[in-house]
C-alpha cells in the first residue's frame, strides 16, 4: 500500500511538474505567433522583391522614355589654332552652322567650312596641322586615338597637311580617292569638281582607291586623279625673289610708307602668295603680311613695320598647283623721321655706386647709356651694369639708327 501510494504519489508529483494544466493551449498558441512572424518575413520579402524588380523595369524601360540620358562628351579630335576671314562650324547631328573661334574644340561629325578668302589652321592631338584654304569643306570622321587614325573628308576646296614623326595615319577622302599621309610629311589636297589634286612637297602619301589599287607620291610630285585613273609629274619650281635683296637694309621717308617686293615670274602661274613675318620660322602669330592671289610677280606692303622682318613667296599654277615656298629673304625697314622708343623697364642700385640697368628699345639701334656703348639683342632687348659716381643722380638714354632717327630718355634716380 505505502509503495503504491508512494508510486502514485511519485507518478502524480512528475505527472503534475512536467505536465502543467495549461501545457497543451499554450504549445499552440506559441506555435500560432511563429506562424504569422514567418508569414510577415516571408511577405516582407516578397515586397522587396517585387519593389526592386519594378524600381529596375521602371528605371531601365521607362525613365530613359521620359528623361533621355545625357550623351557622353564626345572626345576632342582637333581644335582651331588660327582664323582669318569667316571660318563656320556644324556640330554632329545640328542643323545650323556656328562661328568659329580660336581654340574651339572639334569633334569627330564636325564640319568645318571656310569662306572666300578665309582660313583656318587646324591641330589635331597628335600635333598634325591641317591648314584650310579659302572655300573649303572638311568633316571629320573619326579620330581614334588608339588605333593612331584619323579621316576625314574634304568635300570640297584644299586643304594642307603637315605631320611630324610621331603623327598618328592621317587620311583624307577627295572624290574617288582616299590619301594616307605619312608621318613627317607635307602634302596639300584639292578637290576641285571632279577632280582631286595630291602635291608632296616633302615626305609621302599613298593613295587609295575602291578596287584596291594603290598609288605612292613622292617628295617634289603632282599627282592629278580622275576616278582611278593617275598623272604624276615634277612639282614646279618656286619663285626666285629679286628685291629687296637678303639682309638690305631700307631706309624709307615716313611720308611714304611702302616696301615693293619682286620676284622672277613662274610659267603657267595663275597667281602669286607672300608672307612676311617677323621669324624666319614663320609660325602664325608671327605674319605680319599674307597677301594671296597676287596676279603680278610683285607686291606694295603699305605703312610697314620698323625693323627686321623676312619675306617669302610661292606660285599658284593654272591647274591649282601650288609651288614650295622660296627662300625667305630678310631685310631690315628703317623708317626716316620715326623717333626711336626707349623703355627703361628695371633700374636697381645693387652695390654703392653701382645700378643695374634693363630695358627695350627698337631691334637694331645703337644705344648709350651716359656716353656708354650698350649692347641691344635682336629683339630690342638691352642690359647693363653701370657704375655712377655718388652725386650722379641723372641717367641718360639715347639710341641712333641708319635712317638718321634718334631717341632720347633721360631718368632722374
Amino acid at each position: 500500500m505505502l509503495g503504491e501510494n508512494n508510486n502514485k504519489l511519485g507518478f502524480n508529483g512528475l505527472r503534475d511538474m512536467s505536465t502543467p494544466k495549461n501545457r497543451r493551449g499554450f504549445t499552440e498558441e506559441w506555435f500560432i505567433i511563429q506562424k504569422k512572424t514567418i508569414n510577415k518575413i516571408l511577405l516582407s520579402i516578397l515586397a522587396v522583391f517585387l519593389l526592386a524588380t519594378g524600381g529596375y523595369a521602371f528605371k531601365v524601360y521607362i525613365l530613359p522614355k521620359i528623361i533621355p540620358p545625357p550623351l557622353p562628351a564626345p572626345e576632342k579630335a582637333a581644335r582651331f589654332a588660327n582664323i582669318e576671314g569667316n571660318v563656320s562650324v556644324k556640330r554632329k547631328g545640328v542643323a545650323n552652322f556656328e562661328t568659329a573661334s580660336l581654340n574651339m574644340a572639334l569633334n569627330e561629325g564636325d564640319t568645318i567650312q571656310t569662306g572666300s578668302g578665309a582660313r583656318a589652321v587646324i591641330v589635331y592631338e597628335d600635333a598634325t596641322r591641317y591648314t584650310l584654304k579659302p572655300e573649303s569643306t572638311l568633316i571629320i570622321r573619326e579620330s581614334a586615338r588608339q588605333q593612331k587614325r584619323v579621316v576625314n573628308d574634304l568635300e570640297g576646296g584644299g586643304v594642307n597637311v603637315s605631320t611630324n614623326k610621331d603623327s598618328d595615319k592621317h587620311i583624307i577622302k577627295s572624290g574617288d580617292v582616299k590619301v594616307g599621309v605619312s608621318e613627317s610629311t607635307d602634302s596639300t589636297i584639292n578637290n576641285q569638281g571632279n577632280k582631286t589634286t595630291v602635291v608632296v612637297t616633302g615626305g609621302l602619301a599613298t593613295l587609295f582607291f575602291g578596287d584596291g589599287k594603290e598609288q605612292n607620291v613622292a617628295q617634289d610630285q603632282v599627282a592629278e586623279i580622275e576616278k582611278t585613273d593617275v598623272k604624276l609629274s615634277e612639282l614646279p619650281p618656286p619663285p626666285k625673289l629679286s628685291q629687296p635683296e637678303s639682309a638690305k637694309e631700307l631706309v624709307i621717308d615716313k611720308s611714304k610708307l611702302e616696301v615693293e617686293f619682286v620676284w622672277a615670274p613662274i610659267a603657267n602661274a595663275q597667281g602669286y602668295i607672300l608672307e612676311v613675318s617677323s621669324t624666319v620660322a614663320f609660325a602664325d602669330q608671327a605674319i605680319k603680311l599674307r597677301a594671296s592671289d597676287i596676279k603680278e610677280n610683285r607686291y606694295k606692303w603699305i605703312k610697314p613695320r620698323q625693323g627686321p622682318v623676312f619675306w617669302r613667296v610661292r606660285a599658284i599654277t593654272k591647274n591649282q598647283i601650288e609651288t614650295k615656298w622660296s627662300e625667305p629673304y630678310s631685310v631690315r625697314i628703317n623708317i626716316k623721321g620715326e623717333p626711336i622708343p626707349i623703355e627703361l623697364t628695371k633700374r636697381k642700385e645693387v652695390a654703392p655706386s653701382l645700378w643695374e640697368l634693363e630695358g627695350n628699345t627698337a631691334p637694331g639701334a645703337r644705344l648709350r647709356i651716359n656716353n656708354q656703348q650698350v649692347t641691344v639683342d635682336s629683339n630690342g632687348h638691352f642690359k647693363k651694369d653701370l657704375p655712377l659716381p655718388a652725386n650722379q643722380k641723372q641717367i641718360v638714354l639715347e639710341a641712333f639708327d641708319p635712317a638718321g632717327n634718334i631717341g632720347r630718355l633721360v631718368v632722374n634716380l
